[in-house]
């Protein structure tokens, strides 16, 4: 997780959005699901990107987050929203596992509109 946090700023910049998922894209896993595997992911991911999703930072924190989420064996979607307060948009970015966000409060993420989610294998499906 620390080399995806020094190397993402620069790849996010550089990368259009869907390539950019499609290598943040773990493979095919093989075994069954294990939660506390996955509430480790969200922990350490958490730790490694300084305590969360607010700030600049969320999208690198949702990207790494989905990368180890899916070669955990979860399901997780990746989803880019924006939100408008009259005069300027704002994007976030988060992660869902069975509809429910890894890292930010429902009630947060009520003033978004989700822009395009993307599914564990990489597919972007717009709104």
């Amino acid at each position: 997780m620390l080399a995806w946090r020094a190397i993402l700023p620069a790849l996010k910049h550089l990368l259009p959005l869907r390539r950019l998922v499609r290598l943040m894209t773990a493979g095919p896993v093989r075994g069954e699901r294990r939660a506390g595997r996955e509430q480790r992911v969200v922990a350490l991911a958490d730790r490694v990107f300084d305590g969360g999703s607010s700030g600049e930072g969320c999208l690198e924190l949702s990207l790494v987050t989905y990368r180890y989420l899916t070669a955990a064996g979860a399901d997780p979607r990746l989803v880019i929203a924006i939100r408008s307060d009259g005069a300027a948009a704002h994007g976030h970015a988060w992660v869902t596992v069975d509809g429910v966000p890894v890292h930010d409060s429902r009630s947060r993420l009520e003033e978004f509109a989700s822009v395009i989610t993307f599914d564990s294998g990489g597919r972007g499906h717009p709104h």
